[in-house]
């Protein structure tokens, strides 16, 4: 049985919930309730579903992890920074900073060859925007008081976003279409010049190993 492809639910949950919060952290937008219900539905149970769901269907395993642990984390983060209100600076900066070595985890997983040009600068700029508010929460524990890191992570977001939406709404208008009209190709493996050679039809001399004994 073929099963549908469901990682556009999960980045255009991650993609709307990123936005929003991150028109906030940019001071571009003023804090709303709204901003609150979208990143637990959105953000969370909309990338949980999609994760669980990549796992049962797709078996795809990066997929699952991704969409499942990003879901909990807006959740958990939603819930603890404006349902309870509470936490600390420090206590949110460590909570951020795990959260960013993670992503780099991530991250450094889509340097893979297959894996689509904008899905890797997501995970990039995703990394940047959780070590950027990680810092400026750990700072501001310290007495700092300005806004430029804020809003510079804030700005960030909004770019991680916007290439999470363009990676789920291209992955459905291409396979509506049966074609890439919106381009997300494929990184590719370095061959080696001799492979070139292979392919591009030249004749390459094959080498034979000798094996030679070690002295003793």
């Amino acid at each position: 049985m073929v099963y549908s492809d469901m990682s556009p639910i999960g980045l255009m949950g991650f993609a709307s919930a990123t936005l929003l919060f991150n028109l906030q952290t940019a001071r571009i937008v003023d804090p709303d309730d709204l901003n609150v219900a979208a990143g637990i539905v959105l953000g969370g149970f909309a990338q949980l579903l999609c994760g669980i769901l990549e796992f049962l269907r797709q078996g795809t395993q990066f997929a699952a992890v991704a969409f499942s642990s990003y879901g909990l984390f807006w959740i958990a983060y939603v819930v603890g920074t404006h349902v309870m209100e509470g936490g600390s600076y420090m206590a949110e900066a460590c909570y951020l900073y795990f959260w960013t070595v993670f992503t780099l985890s991530m991250t450094v997983i889509t340097f893979v060859p297959g894996t689509p040009i904008v899905s890797r600068i997501t995970f990039c700029l995703a990394t940047v925007l959780f070590g950027t508010l990680a810092l400026n929460n750990n700072l501001r524990h310290f007495g700092y008081e300005g806004y430029a890191l804020q809003v510079f992570g804030g700005w960030v977001g909004i770019l991680a976003a916007c290439c999470a939406f363009y990676d789920g709404l291209g992955s459905m208008i291409n396979h509506a279409h049966n074609r890439q009209l919106l381009p997300n190709p494929p990184t590719k493996a370095r061959r080696s010049r001799k492979l070139d050679n292979v392919l591009d039809g030249e004749v390459v001399e094959e080498v034979q190993m000798e094996y030679k004994p070690k002295r003793m």
